[in-house]
């Protein structure tokens, strides 16, 4: 009788040794991104209106974007590529 429990003990053990030996690697916490261009010179952005997901929300994109615009050009750090320059380009779509 206690060679059954003895065996099941010893194969948890192992098993579980096995999972920590294989567990997967961590996600990263920090994210960094680097911003470049010519030095001495602010970066340039471009801030196309969002797309929106419902015909409803379709105004609140475009206020969204219009709010993100103001705020970056209120800063006067970044140079903001005008957006009639960027109207031509097709809106991305969703898969």
């Amino acid at each position: 009788m206690k060679k059954p429990i003895l065996t099941a003990v010893l194969a948890f053990v192992a098993a579980v040794g096995l999972l920590s030996a294989q567990a997967p690697p961590q996600q990263p916490t920090e994210i960094e991104l680097v911003i470049s261009g010519d030095p001495g010179t602010p970066p340039r952005y471009a801030v196309p209106d969002f797309m929106a997901l419902t015909p409803d929300s379709a105004e609140i994109a475009k206020t969204l974007a219009q709010v993100l615009w103001d705020d970056l050009g209120f800063e006067r750090e970044f140079y903001l590529i005008p957006r009639d320059t960027y109207a031509t380009v097709p809106t991305a779509r969703t898969p």
